[in-house]
């Protein structure tokens, strides 16, 4: 009995390891990149080893129901980790058009289990001091549920910033926009 009250007790302190962290409120910098937002909702930090992205990843409510990619794509570098080596993965390449980018990011987040991926309302941003794009996207996860997302982006010397919403059409979209709005309203992107 003791023996399986410590592999137990073991078990418990290793799944510690992994666990979400708050990001508070007011001005958040992210280890992983030098890009600054400011929340005034609650989100939390999601760890590396629960999701593909590059960057940093909030969630409020669970990576399915919706979350906030932050991240800065260098050169010759992806959006997402490589979970099959032998597969090819959009690479970052500096000085890219505006569409390029966008078929960066499309092409990246279909690896992330999003399938039939449609971009609309393009439209020129001024991000940061940088001169960037804001698109909307919907597509829907191969479990049939519908998503619904903005990507806000900007080159700079880093490389491709970018920051992706993406949440269920109904309810989670419309609910968060505003925040994600206001957050993409204060990013401060590496320059």
């Amino acid at each position: 009995m003791k023996k399986i009250i410590l592999i137990c007790s073991a078990l418990s302190l290793s799944a510690c390891a992994t666990t979400m962290t708050a990001a508070p409120l007011g001005a958040n910098s992210f280890n992983k990149s030098a890009t600054t937002v400011s929340l005034t909702q609650g989100w939390t930090s999601v760890p590396d080893a629960l999701h593909l992205a590059t960057g940093t990843v909030l969630t409020k409510d669970g990576m399915s129901l919706n979350r906030l990619h932050i991240l800065t794509v260098a050169e010759d570098k992806t959006m997402v980790d490589k979970l099959d080596k032998s597969s090819e993965y959009p690479i970052f390449t500096a000085g890219m058009s505006k569409i390029q980018q966008i078929d960066f990011v499309k092409s990246s987040l279909l690896r992330t289990g999003i399938d039939e991926i449609n971009t609309a309302n393009v439209t020129p941003a001024q991000v940061s001091g940088l001169s960037g794009v804001t698109f909307d996207m919907d597509g829907k996860y191969s479990s049939g549920l519908n998503m619904k997302g903005r990507v806000t982006m900007a080159e700079s010397s880093a490389g491709l910033n970018v920051i992706a919403f993406i949440a269920p059409k109904e309810y989670y979209y419309d609910r968060d926009i505003g925040e994600v709005n206001n957050i993409i309203e204060t990013l401060q992107f590496p320059q």
